[in-house]
């Protein structure tokens, strides 16, 4: 019985290894866009609290490509700037890679989100482009 544990736990460590990589070739420049989690409860309920940590999605910005990787797929994307939305994209099944804008400059916070109340968020900045 130990055996067949101890098998099933290398499994699952195994398979857990291979969720993070990603095969998308990002480039030399390409920079990581750290994100927070927020989990946003329907009002008048009181969901359970996670008992395992949270796995946080890798976001790269390489010029005006972003590179979200498949853990986004039904999220809206939204860029917020002076607290105006200035770009905002659903993202669809397959799609890995968003092209921004180029007319985008500045600051802007980065927002993912989806109807069960998860949101990602970040600071993402064009002016090392200039």
């Amino acid at each position: 019985m130990r055996k067949v544990f101890v098998s099933v736990a290398l499994l699952m460590l195994a398979i857990a290894g291979t969720m993070q990589a990603q095969n998308v070739n990002l480039g030399s420049d390409a920079i990581e866009i750290p994100l927070i989690w927020n989990d946003v409860p329907p009002i008048n309920s009181n969901p359970p609290k996670p008992k395992i940590p949270h796995l946080m999605p890798c976001v790269y910005l390489n010029g005006y490509t972003l590179y979200v990787g498949e853990r986004f797929v039904g999220f809206t994307l939204e860029l917020v700037q002076d607290e105006c939305v200035c770009y905002q994209h659903s993202i669809l099944l397959g799609e890995e890679t968003i092209y921004l804008p180029e007319s985008l400059t500045g600051d802007f916070t980065i927002r993912f989100f989806d109807v069960d109340g998860n949101v990602y968020v970040g600071l993402l900045s064009f002016d090392y482009l200039d």
